[in-house]
């Protein structure tokens, strides 16, 4: 039988406790599911804080000299420039880096495309691969709303224009509008000849509200230091967020712009991945191992607000529930400036599988485990695959 590789967000064993989506999640450590997935036997798997919702792994941080600190030794991973000029701020950031001195294990996208995949993988499934490439953008937000609350880990930025990086993805696009109010920031809702809207998806944390969206710049394509020189990197703002769930980390934030290629690009890019799916599940295609071993993830995003890159690691912890919540912790490589960012689960199979589409499951932040055989730094996703997404587009 022919070993197959799925790349699905459609993670397997069972962790969050909810009846409503709205209703706060009670992490707990459960027996996975699935019964071999060596090399994570159920007593070697690492375990979070028990008791811990994903949001409360935020609600003790301490930030200090862009650091963030926490007694549960976790934290988010924005990364929070100083106020000098930016470009050179998230290049000291980068240089200065402690949790990945180096990042040998950060490939940049087109060096990864092109290297670091076996010859076996179809045209098609490269083509999937840079699809999600496209679709990952950096987010530069200029505000802290003064309506976080307390525990928030960005409390003690409230009311200030203190810069922070962080990652997205383009979720939806819209049909273009014609002649209608336009919501953008030049517009002002004033009547506009023609205009597209996009939904990107991100951590609550990231973007907390529409005040905080409207003070953010998307930026799609910064695939290279040579973009923002050449004019492929485009930048759009934000103008409000369309639907938010702080309790599972997740906010959809609603952009908008004026620019026809740019438009018709990030259209093509939804339609060819919604074609591949249809022609995948019609034919029964199944994908080439990536020689990944049995289980990793696949983490596409921009450390300390670099240009975009890849990182893979194996999953050390799998958990969803019967109410279709799910997420995981893995061992790709993060750092600050990765949170929000896709991770896509990449699995090896002893059936063919169809690739089912991506769902919404996004970095959300770190935590130290000094004594684990698997290494100090442990990530984790959250992952809702909800009706609700869909309404929020």
């Amino acid at each position: 039988m022919n070993t197959a590789c799925c790349l699905t967000s459609g993670l397997r064993a069972v962790a969050y406790d909810s009846v409503s989506a709205r209703k706060p999640f009670s992490v707990r450590a459960m027996q996975v599911a699935t019964p071999n997935l060596s090399p994570f036997a159920a007593s070697a798997r690492v375990q979070p804080p028990e008791c811990k919702t994903r949001r409360a792994l935020y609600n003790s941080l301490e930030v200090s000299g862009g650091m963030a600190k926490s007694t549960d030794l976790s934290h988010h991973e924005c990364e929070i420039l100083e106020k000098g000029l930016e470009a050179a701020e998230a290049a000291l950031a980068w240089e200065r880096c402690k949790k990945n001195p180096g990042h040998a294990e950060f490939i940049p996208v087109q060096e990864f495309l092109a290297s670091h995949l076996p010859s076996s993988l179809t045209g098609g499934d490269r083509a999937r691969l840079s699809m999600i490439v496209d679709r990952t953008v950096r987010l530069r937000v200029h505000c802290t709303s003064r309506d976080r609350p307390d525990g928030d880990c960005l409390s003690q930025y409230r009311g200030s224009d203190r810069l922070r990086l962080g990652t997205g993805f383009i979720y939806y696009m819209n049909d273009p509008k014609c002649n209608q109010p336009c919501p953008c920031r030049e517009c002002g809702g004033n009547v506009a000849k023609k205009f597209w809207t996009f939904s990107v998806i991100t951590a609550c944390h990231v973007v907390y509200n529409t005040e905080e969206a409207k003070e953010t710049k998307v930026d799609l394509f910064y695939d290279d230091e040579n973009c923002e020189q050449d004019g492929r990197m485009k930048t759009v703002w934000a103008v409000e967020v369309k639907w938010a769930e702080s309790d599972n980390d997740l906010c959809v934030i609603f952009c908008v712009t004026h620019d026809e290629m740019l438009g018709e690009r990030i259209r093509c890019l939804i339609e060819q991945w919604n074609s591949g799916h249809s022609q995948t599940e019609s034919e029964g295609t199944s994908v080439p191992s990536l020689d990944f071993g049995d289980k990793a993830a696949l983490v596409v995003s921009h450390p300390h607000g670099q240009p975009k890159k890849i990182s893979v690691g194996k999953i050390s912890l799998v958990t969803d529930s019967c109410v279709d919540e799910f997420g995981c912790e893995y061992l790709a490589a993060t750092c600050p400036g990765s949170s929000g960012a896709p991770v896509i689960e990449i699995r090896t199979v002893d059936e063919p599988r169809v690739l089912p589409m991506w769902g919404a499951q996004v970095h959300c932040g770190t935590y130290v485990n000094a004594d684990s055989e698997f290494g100090p730094y442990f990530n984790f996703s959250n992952f809702l695959y909800r009706p609700l997404l869909t309404n929020a587009c």
